[in-house]
C-alpha cells in the first residue's frame, strides 16, 4: 500500500518546476528523524505539500520493515507508515484476524500507520476467491472495518481542523478517533463512540456527508429482521449490518451471504427494502 504514496511523490516530481529541484531537507527534520530512527538504513528524502518525508528501511526484532516518516520544516513528526511482516503484528491483532471470517484468506500485505495524535492502526490486505479486502484493526485488536482493496485510501498526514473538527466536537466530543484517511478529495474519520464504531465521511470542503455505524446482526430492529424474513433472502445469513445516516435520511445496510453469492440490502427504518 505504501506504493500509492510513492506514486504521489513521482507525480509531484513530474509537476515540479526546475527551481524546485534544488531543495534540501530542513535541519530540524533531519535531527528529529535521526533521534526517532537511529538505526534507519537506505534513507531517501522526498517532499510533499510542505512535508519532508523519509523513505527508509530498518529491522524490528530482526525482521525487515519498509517505512515512510513525515515531518514538517520545524522537525515535528506527524506520521510513519510501514510495510511490516505479519509476524510483527501485535498479538491482539493477529488473534482477531485468526478469529475473523477472513482467516482462511491469503494475506498479501500488512501495514501499520502510527500518528502523533491518534493510536496506531494496522491494516491486513488479504485475498479471497473473488476479491481482495483491507482489514483495519487497532493495536488492541479492535476491528475497525473491512474495505475492498480497489478503493485503497491514501495515508498522509491529515489535520482535523475547521468544519471537520467542529462537527466532531459538536456530535462526538467523547469519542476516540481510530483512523483518518483520504479517499480522493473526501476525508474519512473512523471513531469509537462509547462501544460503537462509526465511519464519518466528509467532502473536500470538510462538510459532513454520511455516518455509517456498525451494528451487530442480532441487534437489528424487528422491522428490519422482518423485512429480510419476508424477502427472497429469508434463508440467507446476515454477515454484517450498519446504520447509515445522511442529510436526506437514514436506513439500514445489511450484507447477506447465500453461500455462493452475497447481496447488500438497503432497508428503511420502517422495514421497507429500498
Amino acid at each position: 500500500m505504501k506504493k500509492y504514496i510513492l506514486l504521489l511523490f513521482a507525480a509531484a516530481a513530474l509537476a515540479a518546476c526546475d527551481d524546485d529541484e534544488n531543495w534540501s531537507v530542513s535541519q530540524p527534520a533531519l535531527d528529529a528523524f535521526e533521534v526517532q530512527y537511529p538505526t534507519a538504513q537506505d534513507v531517501q528524502w522526498m517532499r510533499w505539500r510542505g512535508y519532508y518525508v523519509a523513505d527508509f528501511n530498518q529491522s524490528v526484532e530482526s525482521l525487515p520493515t519498509d517505512n515512510l516518516a513525515w515531518y514538517d520544516g520545524s522537525g515535528v513528526w506527524y506520521l510513519t507508515q510501514s510495510d511490516i511482516p505479519f509476524a510483527l503484528l501485535p498479538k491482539p491483532v493477529s488473534d482477531a484476524f485468526a478469529a475473523s471470517e477472513y482467516s482462511a484468506w491469503q494475506v498479501e500485505d500488512v501495514e501499520s500507520a502510527e500518528r502523533a495524535d491518534i493510536p496506531a492502526v494496522y491494516t491486513i490486505e488479504c485475498e479471497g476467491a473473488y476479491n481482495d479486502m483491507l482489514l483495519y484493526y487497532t493495536a488492541d485488536g479492535l476491528f475497525i472495518k473491512a474495505v475492498d482493496s480497489s478503493i485503497d485510501p491514501i495515508v498522509v498526514p491529515l489535520r482535523l481542523d475547521g468544519s471537520i473538527k467542529n462537527f466532531l466536537n459538536r456530535y462526538y466530543s467523547g469519542a476516540t478517533i481510530l483512523n483518518v484517511a483520504l479517499y480522493g478529495y473526501n476525508t474519512v474519520v473512523d471513531i469509537l463512540d462509547e462501544d460503537v464504531v462509526r465511519e464519518l465521511l466528509f467532502n473536500g470542503r470538510g462538510y459532513w456527508v454520511m455516518t455509517q455505524s456498525r451494528i451487530a446482526p442480532d441487534e437489528l430492529p424487528a422491522a428490519v429482521v422482518q423485512a429480510i424474513a419476508s424477502s427472497q433472502y429469508a434463508s440467507w445469513q446476515v454477515e454484517a449490518a450498519s446504520l447509515i445516516d445522511t442529510n436526506s435520511g437514514s436506513y439500514y445496510q445489511v450484507k447477506l451471504d447465500g453461500g455462493k453469492n452475497e447481496v447488500v440490502l438497503r432497508i428503511s427504518l420502517s422495514g421497507q427494502i429500498i
